[in-house]
């Protein structure tokens, strides 16, 4: 046995099975060759056990000028350890650990070009050992020797020796446990009560009975739970939505989880349900799908670590938020009205496009041109009026007093000749005011449709905190009604329906019996059009006798 680690295992890589393995092999044939002849016959008499003795002491050489090689390396190892651990200033350990992890690994034992990294030498599992657990008193290590080779070291034991001392350094580990326990409890909210639940339910807990002493199950385990978070952590490259599924079920109180719970067992919405609550069980809707894709040995056992037992029980039990979701969006849009908060008016939304006429661009719209030089009366058409060509159209109602002048059905796609139709009954009501006309064009287009259909979608973002993304509700524009009420007022009435649709599948939308109408007066003052603040009012739509 040499003093020190043998040539064959210079250039090893310990991470690597065929590396090591080739030296074992290299080593056996050059020990055998040395006498060959008695092997040889020796390995006849004894029908090959004797060669497998030999190659198992090979394996126990290299195996022991493998450890040899990491305890001479050992010093460089602390060093540089420690010399990570002085550049990093993160407040979660999650991050840190993992960030002197990724240095220390990839770093070369000392300047040499023949040097090898860090990883080549040790076992990843060693690397982040005395990472979490450096040990400070080496000198209190004891020589092994081997029985049988006089005053020979035991590199094998000696190295054992080494991992167990750090396995067993409670008081670096009590400094370790306080900061993690501390910086977990800010960033993640963890009570006493949660960081014990936590501990109970590591593996390290359930299926180690045979640890020594109470505190070191507790390291154990609280490593493990450290380990979980950085696992966490890299869920965001790996699974975003599970990532932020479990980071927004973390965030949640218990109070709130309790409060959360009781309302999905009754299905049904309490009036005085907080809208912190509310916003709560539609941000956690947004990801259920995630749960029927998750892989429960890879990734259950994580959330299990991560989550405390409320909040674990609440994850197993939002699989069918989706009827929640649906009685959330029902509310949202029924409350909507009260939330829509009053921006510019509705005529100076309108402004802008009501000065843009298709004479203007004859190469964008020749069709139209070419009828604006068969009839001039069409030169006042305004470019997003032109738009809705092809377009889907609303049904459509012009009334003068309670008069119904004009009304078409609704059409998939608006045909040249019913636009051309809806502007010259627009014309009438109009009377030449040319100013009023453009208003009415614009009102009619997608421009003066979507100016009521953002905002009550914003209304609803602001009442359930942002859209839902698992089931998608889309306001349908059903139905527009223009009424002239004098020379100097005409009211537009808007229809919105709620149709809601589940993403990733094709199937017939979901129809809610309730709609909205947005009535939007124009009134003339001083000779001068202004919008006072449309009215919103939910209905429900009447069912055939």
């Amino acid at each position: 046995m040499h003093q020190g680690p043998l040539p064959e295992v210079k250039l090893i890589n310990v991470n690597h099975r065929d590396s090591w393995q080739g030296a074992v092999s290299h080593h056996f044939r050059s020990t055998f060759k040395m006498h060959s002849f008695k092997n040889l016959l020796l390995s006849i008499l004894t029908f090959g056990v004797y060669p497998y003795k030999k190659y198992k002491q090979a394996k126990h050489a290299i195996a022991q000028s493998l450890a040899a090689r990491k305890l001479s390396f050992f010093k460089a190892l602390r060093e540089r350890i420690e010399e990570c651990r002085a550049e990093k200033n993160h407040s979660d350990p999650r991050q840190s650990l993992n960030a002197i992890f990724l240095q220390v690994q990839s770093s070369k034992v000392d300047e040499s070009e023949d040097a090898l990294e860090f990883k080549a030498i040790f076992y990843p599992s060693e690397l982040l050992l005395f990472i979490t657990n450096p040990i400070r008193d080496q000198k209190s290590i004891r020589l092994h020797r081997l029985k049988s080779r006089g005053k020979r070291l035991d590199y094998l034991k000696i190295w054992h020796e080494l991992k167990k001392k750090a396995r067993i350094n409670q008081y670096r580990q009590i400094q370790n446990i306080n900061f993690c326990n501390k910086t977990l409890k800010e960033e993640h909210c963890l009570t006493p009560a949660g960081t014990h639940d936590r501990l109970s339910r590591t593996s390290v807990s359930r299926k180690n009975g045979a640890l020594l002493t109470k505190f070191r199950e507790l390291g154990k385990a609280f490593q493990e739970i450290v380990l979980a978070y950085q696992d966490f952590e890299d869920l965001k490259e790996d699974n975003s939505d599970l990532y932020h599924l479990i980071d927004t079920l973390a965030k949640t109180s218990q109070k709130d989880i309790e409060t959360l719970q009781t309302y999905l067992a009754s299905r049904y919405l309490p009036r005085d349900l907080p809208l912190e609550n509310r916003r709560q069980l539609i941000q956690l809707g947004n990801q259920q799908e995630v749960l029927f894709h998750m892989s429960e040995e890879e990734q259950f056992g994580l959330c299990a670590l991560v989550l405390n037992k409320y909040q674990w029980d609440f994850l197993l039990s939002i699989q069918e938020v989706s009827k929640v979701t649906l009685g959330l969006l029902d509310w949202a849009f029924e409350e909507c009205p009260e939330t829509i908060a009053k921006e510019l008016s509705f005529i100076e939304k309108l402004e802008g496009g009501a000065h843009e006429k298709v004479t203007g661009d004859p190469e964008a719209f020749p069709s139209f041109n070419e009828k604006i030089e068969e009839d001039p009366s069409l030169s006042f058409m305004t470019v997003n009026f032109a738009k809705e060509l092809n377009r889907e159209w609303p049904s459509f109602h012009l009334y003068e007093e309670a008069t119904l002048l004009y009304e078409a059905p609704k059409t998939e796609s608006f045909s040249m000749e019913k636009l051309l139709e809806v502007y010259k009954q627009m014309e009438k009501i109009a009377s030449a005011d040319r100013p009023i006309f453009s208003f009415l064009q614009e009102a009619f287009s997608l421009v003066g449709k979507q100016a009521f259909q953002a905002a009550i979608e914003e209304g609803v973002m602001k009442l359930l905190g942002e859209k839902s993304e698992y089931f998608l509700p889309i306001f349908s524009n059903s139905d527009i009604t223009a009424a002239k009420k004098g020379d100097n007022e005409i009211e537009i009435r808007y229809s919105f329906e709620q149709v809601i649709t589940k993403r990733g599948e094709v199937e017939h939308p979901f129809e809610k019996e309730k709609y909205m109408i947005v009535t939007q007066p124009l009134i003339r003052t001083d000779g001068k059009w202004t919008s006072p603040e449309a009215s919103m009012k939910i209905v429900i739509k009447k069912r055939p006798a």
